[in-house]
């Protein structure tokens, strides 16, 4: 499993639309996309770690970023509440599929969970 802790560059097109995730997945049959400087193009699965400074942008403006480009699965963790948000893409749109504390459970990765510390 390729995980990548930031401060990774994700360019999720040719043009200005650069993130850095908190954590991506790439499965390996996409293992193209990671270069030496950056990921190029599409992750199949991004978590942010939330912090007061940056809920709204998380929640709204890179949730829709994520969406546009489609990424397949997207997690919000907030470290106070240690309560974990999924969102998984659904003819477009993502879709919230689940709610957790402590622990984050990947429909992507064929129901993995992944506990938090």
């Amino acid at each position: 499993m390729d995980l990548f802790i930031c401060p990774c560059d994700v360019f999720l097109d040719e043009h200005s639309n650069a993130v850095q995730p908190d954590i991506i997945y790439i499965s390996p049959n996409r293992k193209s996309i990671v270069k030496d400087d950056a990921i190029h193009g599409v992750p199949d699965l991004v978590i942010e770690i939330l912090s007061p400074s940056n809920f709204d942008h998380d929640l709204v403006g890179k949730k829709s970023l994520y969406e546009k480009f489609g990424i397949p699965e997207y997690w919000v963790v907030n470290p106070e509440s240690k309560e974990t948000v999924g969102f998984v893409l659904e003819n477009g749109k993502y879709v919230e599929s689940g709610r957790y504390i402590g622990k984050i459970h990947s429909v992507l990765l064929e129901n993995t969970e992944f506990r938090l510390a």
